[in-house]
């Protein structure tokens, strides 16, 4: 889902629905775009200049990297970079990654939107999966299934009238 857009400062911000929302947007942010996400951090509490043992703080700050890699793990998609904003207590140039969930708001800058992206971007808006058949065939067998958003939809099976070698049987067409 779009939030907003402002395509003259580069500036998108979606609301991934669902996991192929994520695959899509891993293949849409590349390196060197800027990414705003709420994500969580390990931070050292210093309490008047003690370091003790097991003072750190887990906060959830919004934080804005320059992105490396992206990786889709099949329910989250990580962004991988460098800071570029945050909180003060959060040096600049440090390494994050940020894990994005389905429902969970991100921004995203580029430098230039490209006219296949957005339209991509557009395609999935509209909630329309691609219409895809697929054939899985084997000697013995085949499904034909048509792709839906999260699964699939089985039409039709197959099985094959081959001969085994133990069994002779007439050739026939699958």
């Amino acid at each position: 889902k779009e939030i907003s857009r402002d395509l003259k400062q580069g500036i998108l911000t979606l609301l991934p629905e669902h996991p192929d929302d994520l695959f899509l947007l891993s293949e849409v942010i590349l390196s060197g775009d800027i990414v705003e996400a709420l994500t969580t951090r390990k931070i050292k509490i210093d309490r008047g200049g003690e370091e003790r043992k097991g003072a750190i703080a887990t906060r959830t700050i919004l934080l804005s990297i320059q992105v490396e890699k992206t990786e889709f793990t099949g329910e989250s998609l990580r962004i991988s970079g460098t800071v570029i904003e945050g909180k003060e207590d959060i040096p600049r140039q440090s390494h994050h990654t940020i894990t994005v969930e389905p429902h969970q708001k991100v921004t995203i800058t580029k430098t230039s939107w490209p006219s296949y992206i957005l339209d991509r971007l557009h395609e999935s808006f509209e909630g329309k999966p691609p219409r895809i058949l697929i054939l899985n065939l084997d000697r013995d067998e085949a499904y034909f299934a048509f792709m839906q958003r999260q699964s699939y939809q089985i039409l039709s099976h197959h099985v094959s009238q081959q001969s085994k070698k133990e069994i002779a049987q007439p050739e026939q067409d699958f």
